[in-house]
């Protein structure tokens, strides 16, 4: 088999398992807008529902359904349906809890770095693997996701994994990731 002479991965879930992290910040920002007194006992019903998460705001929203007693089944079958209007009912648009999510994870950055990394844990073998492709220099690495590429940037550097920017593609690109896997695909095309 050929190497291929462009590699895109996703981070959460293929090169990291952020689900801690991810969970706590959803906390975080649940906190600011609805307020509860404990989350902690909905984490492992989180975790289990996290793949109906397109992007970031909705972490916190998935949290409220589980508040209000939204059934996993529910979820799962009509997610889409479901977090609308519970933002709306919540007076807030995506972009505003987005930011609340972003300014959260920022503050939790600036304020307990080594806690916020302790939260993210690289599978085994990824590490040894992305030195190997960069030294190499092929197949040329990206990575595409839905975090903002500085918190994955900021992720790789602690490992020692020193990916430039502008091989990573967060939220910031503003598209599906599958407009920025075609993009990636007619480039390497060139």
């Amino acid at each position: 088999m050929q190497q291929p002479h462009i590699l895109a991965l996703d981070f959460d879930g293929v090169l990291c398992d952020g689900l801690q992290e991810y969970f706590q910040t959803a906390c975080r920002t649940y906190q600011q807008v609805w307020s509860a007194a404990s989350l902690s006992q909905l984490a492992e019903r989180f975790y289990r529902l996290r793949p109906v998460i397109e992007t970031g705001w909705e972490m916190p929203v998935l949290l409220r359904a589980l508040v209000l007693g939204v059934a996993d089944t529910e979820i799962l079958a009509n997610w889409s349906a479901i977090a609308q209007p519970l933002v709306e009912d919540a007076g807030l648009d995506p972009r505003d809890l987005a930011q609340r999510l972003d300014t959260t994870r920022d503050r939790w950055l600036q304020t307990d770095l080594a806690g916020w990394l302790s939260l993210h844990r690289f599978y085994p073998g990824i590490r040894e693997q992305l030195q190997t492709w960069l030294a190499a220099g092929t197949p040329e690495l990206f990575i595409i996701t839905t975090k903002e590429g500085r918190f994955v940037q900021q992720l790789l550097s602690e490992q020692g994994i020193m990916l430039p920017a502008t091989s990573i593609f967060g939220k910031e690109v503003k598209q599906p990731k599958a407009a920025t896997l075609r993009q990636l695909q007619a480039a390497a095309a060139v």
